[in-house]
């Protein structure tokens, strides 16, 4: 049989049946075999034996959340903090956790990055070291990534508005910081397109009222272009 990851892993920290299953939420017939085909002897379904390693003692009080996270449902300092007891020794359960899934000691004090109380789950601990690393940019690096975050992909190629607009409805974007000047999405879409400012009032060329999608967009210099070339109203 295939043998399931954490389930083996919760066997090997001697975790009981039954709560390896309401844990994971798997049967227990699932738990049995994985610990038949692994040579685990059983501990019995209702009993828990003594952790003889402090990772044997943060899962034994631990349990999943449906939304990702690992809630610690053991004792906890005066400051609310979780701490893992082997004998007579006190470790905090964050820097355990921490240790499990990095295989490092960390550096510094470890915290929980995200916002559930309690949570040890190992891939939301960082430590001192980790916390003082340049964080990504908040904002798009550039004005066609923040404008593409701002349209909507339709049929026949193109794009809908989806960012803000101004007081007369029309779909308006701003990049750069506060002193950045706001810019029609249309005027947007055409730098975007030819790399250059355009002359004039940007518009939809393809039919399609309110579309936004650079290779559709015409300013008004294109337009005299084709007027002349092909006759008609600029």
């Amino acid at each position: 049989m295939k043998v399931r990851e954490d389930v083996a892993d919760l066997l090997r920290a001697g975790v009981p049946q039954i709560q390896i299953a309401r844990r994971l939420h798997v049967g227990q017939i699932t738990v049995q075999r994985t610990r038949e085909a692994l040579g685990i002897p059983s501990t019995g379904a209702g009993c828990r034996p003594t952790a003889t390693t402090f990772a044997e003692a943060l899962h034994a009080h631990t349990e999943p959340t449906d939304d990702g996270h690992i809630r610690w449902t053991g004792h906890v300092d005066p400051q609310g903090s979780p701490r893992v007891q082997l004998k007579h020794d006190k470790r905090s359960a964050y820097r355990v956790a921490f240790v499990l899934h990095y295989g490092r000691e960390p550096v510094g004090r470890v915290t929980p990055t995200c916002r559930m109380q309690g949570c040890v789950r190992g891939d939301h601990m960082a430590d001192q070291a980790m916390r003082q690393q340049p964080r990504p940019p908040r904002f798009a690096a550039t004005v066609e990534e923040a404008f593409l975050r701002r349209v909507r992909p339709v049929d026949g190629g193109h794009m809908e508005w989806a960012g803000s607009r101004n007081q007369y409805g029309t779909p308006v974007m701003k990049h750069g910081g506060r002193a950045a000047r706001s810019r029609t999405a249309h005027q947007i879409a055409f730098h975007i397109q030819y790399g250059r400012e355009a002359e004039g009032q940007v518009l939809p060329g393809c039919g399609m009222a309110g579309c936004v999608a650079p290779a559709h967009v015409e300013d008004q210099a294109m337009r005299n272009r084709y007027a002349a070339i092909f006759g008609g109203a600029s």
